[in-house]
């Protein structure tokens, strides 16, 4: 009889240890390898723009992904606050500017 802890498998992203039916397998890897969080996926996938197993190079199935030009409103929809460092930065400078251009005045 198995217990819970021989029936957990690593997602081969984040390492972090889950019971299998948790896990898809999204490719053809066989082994240890083949297990990831659909999640941790989606990530890779955003962040690589490569939609193909780097190690066994086949396609991904079993996840929806959009891979047209609303792609970037797509990813701000699921992660909004990911634009938010890049506002503060972006709004900083403009108040920055302002003030010296109203000094000058």
């Amino acid at each position: 009889m198995m217990n819970a802890m021989e029936d957990e498998i690593a997602c081969r992203i984040c390492l972090r240890r889950e019971q299998r039916h948790n896990l898809i397998t999204p490719c053809l890897c066989r082994g240890s390898l083949r297990y990831v969080h659909g999640l941790c996926l989606k990530q890779w996938i955003l962040w690589s723009a490569c939609y193909k197993c780097e190690i066994c190079k086949a396609p991904f199935i079993g996840l929806r992904l959009y891979r047209h030009e609303n792609s970037l409103l797509s990813f701000l929809r699921e992660y909004p606050l990911s634009l938010l460092p890049f506002l503060q930065v972006n709004c900083r400078n403009l108040l920055q500017k302002w003030l010296r251009v109203s000094q000058l005045r």
